[in-house]
């Protein structure tokens, strides 16, 4: 009996990840291409056949997000590296002392991979990220105003601890109206607050609160 092995994905998988023309440094790019090719390579046993057809959708991804690599060389050079590192002789050397020193900063286009090769040379190690990612494009939007929501509501009496939870669908500002409305016009059916406010033995007022 033999177990043939590939990679399995969804069918709504896209193989969208980073498009080449976003504001990332390269690394960030290949991440997904990096990740596929050492699954590849070291974590799964894969038939020749299997292989191939492996290849063939890493380069579907590159062409995807428009990417300039040549996925069958980068398979080739990642399994040489493996192979000149496993006939390596281990070696006792003495553990380095030496700690890198990184600095985190942000990705602003090609002249950061300048600046990056530049501060290596003087000891320092670059991490990019990127400078828009998706929350600060949420605030960007307008924001809402409170009497707008909908959700959990309070009404409390001005005079004592009485208080009365509410939910609703609708926006606060309606909800209160009603409620409103219904101490103003003396309806005490229509609102509880009401009728507790409305009380001939008591003179107090409604607050009301969006929690």
């Amino acid at each position: 009996m033999r177990l043939d092995f590939s990679v399995y994905r969804k069918e709504t998988f896209t193989g969208v990840s980073i498009s080449n023309n976003s504001l990332h440094p390269r690394q960030h790019k290949f991440v997904a291409i990096n990740a596929a090719i050492h699954r590849l390579l070291l974590l799964l046993p894969l038939s020749a056949k299997a292989r191939e057809n492996e290849i063939r959708k890493i380069e579907h991804i590159v062409a995807v997000n428009d990417l300039n690599a040549d996925v069958p060389m980068m398979v080739r050079r990642k399994s040489l590296r493996l192979l000149l590192s496993e006939s390596r002789e281990p070696t006792h050397s003495q553990p380095d002392t030496f700690r890198k020193r990184w600095l985190r900063l942000p990705y602003l286009g090609k002249p950061f991979n300048e600046l990056s090769c530049e501060l290596k040379k003087y000891g320092y190690w670059v991490g990019f990220y990127p400078a828009t990612i998706l929350s600060k494009l949420v605030c960007l939007k307008d924001k809402i105003p409170a009497d707008q929501k909908s959700g959990i509501y309070r009404q409390a009496c001005g005079e004592c601890d009485s208080q009365y939870i509410g939910q609703t669908g609708r926006a606060f500002k309606e909800c209160f109206s009603e409620h409103r409305t219904a101490y103003t016009s003396n309806k005490p059916h229509q609102s509880a607050m009401a009728k507790h406010c409305l009380d001939p033995h008591l003179t107090h007022h409604p607050q009301h609160e969006s929690l």
